[in-house]
């Protein structure tokens, strides 16, 4: 079969045109991708701060209930700037069935944590969520002579 005048020009005009496609196709499927790995990351990390937070909050009140909230709280703190959480998106609770720290009393302690999420500005603020609350509790429980 003889090519034409106009088939020969499709196929000069098409050349190249798949590279385009092929990095086109592979920004808008990797961008989100990548995103998306970013921000799992992130929120794990706040995941990881508030259950280390909580844990050791937890140490310091059983261990020393007289030093306070003030101490851990500074333990939550200190375990959300490990994780690269700022330390004032992290907040202390404690919870208690009746007069804390008394001997036999039990209660509970909980840690939220806002995690903000990677590359979103002030532009994104709106329209996409900033911010993912994340929380860890532990149960504690003073000893038979209280604190």
């Amino acid at each position: 079969m003889k090519a034409t005048r106009f088939t020969r020009g499709l196929a000069v005009d098409e050349s190249g045109e798949a590279t385009l496609e092929f990095v086109g196709v592979t920004l808008i499927v990797l961008v989100p991708l990548v995103y998306l790995v970013l921000a799992f990351f992130q929120i794990q990390a706040g995941m990881y701060a508030a259950e280390a937070g909580v844990a050791q909050a937890t140490r310091i009140l059983t261990e020393h209930p007289h030093i306070g909230m003030e101490a851990a709280q500074l333990g939550v703190e200190l375990a959300a700037k490990d994780q690269g959480i700022p330390v004032d998106n992290a907040r202390l609770q404690l919870l208690c069935e009746s007069d804390c720290p008394a001997a036999g009393v039990s209660g509970r302690l909980r840690v939220d944590i806002t995690v903000p999420l990677p590359v979103i500005g002030p532009l994104l603020e709106g329209l996409i969520p900033a911010q993912i609350p994340v929380s860890a509790e532990h149960t504690i429980r003073w000893g038979e002579h209280g604190a």
